[in-house]
């Protein structure tokens, strides 16, 4: 499988592969618990999140140009999404939708691990932002070959990598592909154990 830039009119159906992969996803859950508003809520936040990827020199790829897997990274010189740079992708419409409480808790996910993010690695680095293979696709090695290709290429520039995931399974998964935990945290008071981790280039 070789991985390909997304491109623009395939931004839907990348969206809808990433809500079905992320429906039971720790974060997704505690951020918007009730899964109607939830299955509502998540295409906008990833076309929000592909938009500004795409806006500010990070890649979202798909494996052989089909969207059943996508990578979303964000670029060694702007790692970490900026509230200005998510406005300007379309974040307005998500917190509108969101309500106030969505909101509240959309923020309080964000500054939690953007704080992280930045005391964990301070050099310029890739930025795995999200990774999903839509259900039905899972279990054929779509999302390996996917995250092998970018840390190809992030080896052959001596850039470190960098994720979170609140996921479990996924640590050890992350862990065969060379990633380091980093920290093992709690979003918020009441919300999911996660993982900070960390690969050093090859």
């Amino acid at each position: 499988m070789t991985a390909q830039a997304l491109v623009a009119q395939q931004l839907a159906a990348a969206a809808a592969a990433y809500t079905r992969a992320f429906m039971d996803d720790p974060f997704s859950m505690w951020v918007t618990p009730d899964p109607v508003r939830r299955e509502h809520d998540l295409p906008l936040f990833f076309r929000m999140a592909m938009r500004y990827a795409m806006r500010y020199g990070g890649r979202v790829e798909v494996g052989d140009g089909r969207p059943g897997a996508v990578a979303t990274w964000l670029a060694p010189d702007h790692p970490l999404p900026t509230n200005l740079g998510m406005l300007r992708a379309g974040l307005l419409g998500l917190l509108w939708a969101g309500g106030w409480s969505g909101a509240g808790r959309f923020f309080t996910f964000g500054q939690q691990l953007e704080g992280l993010h930045a005391r964990d690695v301070k050099q310029p680095h890739w930025y795995l932002w999200l990774l999903a293979v839509d259900p039905p696709l899972q279990g054929k090695g779509l999302g390996g070959a996917l995250l092998r290709s970018r840390l190809q290429e992030a080896d052959r520039h001596a850039l470190p990598c960098y994720l979170e995931t609140a996921k479990e399974s996924n640590v050890s998964l992350y862990q065969r592909f060379g990633f380091e935990i980093r920290r093992e945290e709690r979003l918020g008071r009441d919300g999911p154990r996660f993982w900070t981790m960390l690969r050093a280039p090859r």
